[in-house]
């Protein structure tokens, strides 16, 4: 049976399995040579203690990296809610350095709201009425009437065709 592949459970299993039976078998044997290696007794069980050593540590270290993942998640939640806070914070109460306080703080300044963005498009109509410029509404209409005008025109009358002459010679 090969052990190359065996989960971190089955191998703590075998490692002790291997501990016992060495005890239990091996202990009275001063050196063995496997795979060209010289063990003892204590030897051989100091390489099994080993592997369960490490095989606990690493399950500690994947719960202790499971935790602090999950106290990072929080840490990053609080810190986002705040700085959300600290943005609304420096919005009413920095006036008008408020667009450069946020610039220091890494923050993004607000978009327009929509009373800005209203009297914009007031003053585009006002000018676009001073300039007579048709709206694009206007233009498309505009357009629709040009190419009905020109699809309902009478098309001028054609001359009518005359037969061909006969190219056979008569009798």
């Amino acid at each position: 049976m090969s052990h190359a592949n065996i989960s971190n459970n089955d191998a703590l299993v075998l490692d002790q399995k291997n501990i016992t039976a060495t005890d239990k078998y091996l202990a009275n044997i001063g050196q063995m040579t496997i795979a060209g290696t010289i063990y003892t007794a204590l030897t051989l069980k100091a390489v099994f203690q080993a592997d369960i050593d490490a095989t606990n540590a690493l399950a500690a270290s994947r719960a202790q990296v499971k935790q602090l993942v999950a106290t990072a998640k929080a840490a990053r939640a609080k810190a986002n809610t705040t700085r959300a806070g600290l943005r609304t914070y420096i919005l009413g109460t920095a006036g008008a350095s408020a667009l450069a306080m946020l610039d220091d703080f890494g923050m993004k300044a607000p978009k327009k709201s929509a009373a800005v963005k209203a009297e914009a498009a007031e003053a585009a109509a006002v000018t676009r009425a001073a300039k007579k410029t048709p709206t694009k509404k206007e233009r498309q209409a505009a357009a629709k009437a040009q190419a009905l005008a020109a699809a309902t025109a009478t098309p001028a009358p054609t001359a009518a065709l005359a037969p061909p002459a006969s190219t056979t010679p008569t009798k």
